[in-house]
């Protein structure tokens, strides 16, 4: 991924203190690819982290999503200084394959396992840079 300047970012997510279901998380963002990190900011409690991405040409936006009894969306747009969160009360079902294809659009598969359109959900779009996510149905 490019940022101005033309400096590699790599990004970090990981509890600060492992507890089952929730905890403090910490994310971390290097511009030299890897060999040093620096604290971006600290999500909110709930559930355990899992996947971390960043818009391309977007790299104040961090996206992380977590679970635990519910399925939860982190995003920050501001490098990690504030967080905001969107609770999918869902059994705690989980996402993968959060990927940013351009600066605004991105997307996911909300799912557990098989079916993939488990609770409703399935593949997932933003336009928005991760503020605003919605179901694509899969035909």
């Amino acid at each position: 991924m490019r940022v101005p300047f033309g400096r590699a970012v790599v990004l970090a997510a990981v509890p600060a203190d492992p507890v089952p279901g929730s905890g403090p998380k910490s994310v971390f963002t290097s511009a030299n690819g890897g060999r040093t990190f620096h604290l971006a900011g600290h999500p909110g409690d709930s559930g355990n982290a899992g996947l971390i991405a960043m818009p391309p040409g977007n790299p104040q936006v961090i996206t992380l999503t977590a679970t635990s009894g519910a399925g939860y969306l982190y995003r920050s747009a501001d490098d990690g200084k504030t967080w905001g969160m969107a609770t999918y009360f869902d059994g705690g079902v989980g996402f993968r394959d959060l990927a940013y294809a351009s600066a605004t659009t991105g997307y996911m598969v909300h799912y557990g396992g098989s079916p993939a359109i488990a609770y409703g959900k399935g593949l997932m779009k933003t336009a928005s840079a991760g503020a605003n996510w919605r179901t694509i149905p899969i035909p």
